[in-house]
């Protein structure tokens, strides 16, 4: 009786359980490089946007010098969009499982907004605890906080000025 008020599949399903070798790739389009996420297990909501995946592999590619950019984490959460929290997180340019160096962090938080201003487009937040950069598995520095901010924009900006030798 209520088959009539579903027009798409989309429209019915309001949650999703994956488990085992999930696979997703996101490909924005334009400049931006694909991202290429693998888990053991996925649980997305559709309707709050929020998600958590586990024993999660998240690789990317930094689009303007093509450097891979490997993000290993115990649990990934998605709170909200564009506003993500990581457990045990191993930060990378190495493809192994287990890099020859690594930044680590008990925890990360990250959170992009839209500022709609076309000159900053999305900022980036982005705050890391116990961070510590390792080598061979063994940590050589120590932070207790690390954290930050960056835009897209502003970002390319200063790479340019600094190419140019207009900025030091």
């Amino acid at each position: 009786e209520g088959s009539g008020r579903y027009t798409k599949v989309e429209d019915a399903i309001v949650a999703a359980y994956l488990e085992g070798d999930v696979r997703i790739v996101h490909s924005p389009g334009g400049k931006m490089p694909d991202q290429r996420l693998s888990a053991n297990r996925v649980y997305y909501d559709f309707e709050t946007d929020r998600a958590i995946l586990t024993d999660a592999v998240i690789q990317s590619v930094e689009p303007r010098n093509q450097i891979p950019i490997i993000i290993r984490a115990r649990t990934i959460r998605q709170l909200s969009m564009g506003e993500y929290r990581a457990d045990k997180v191993r930060l990378t340019q190495s493809s192994f499982h287990t890099p020859s160096y690594d930044i680590g962090m008990k925890q990360a938080y990250v959170r992009q907004v839209d500022t709609g201003d076309p000159n900053l487009c999305t900022l980036t937040n982005f705050t890391g605890k116990n961070v510590t950069y390792d080598v061979h598995g063994v940590p050589v520095f120590y932070w207790p906080v690390v954290g930050g901010q960056m835009t897209e924009h502003v970002a390319a900006v200063v790479e340019e000025l600094v190419e140019e030798g207009g900025a030091g």
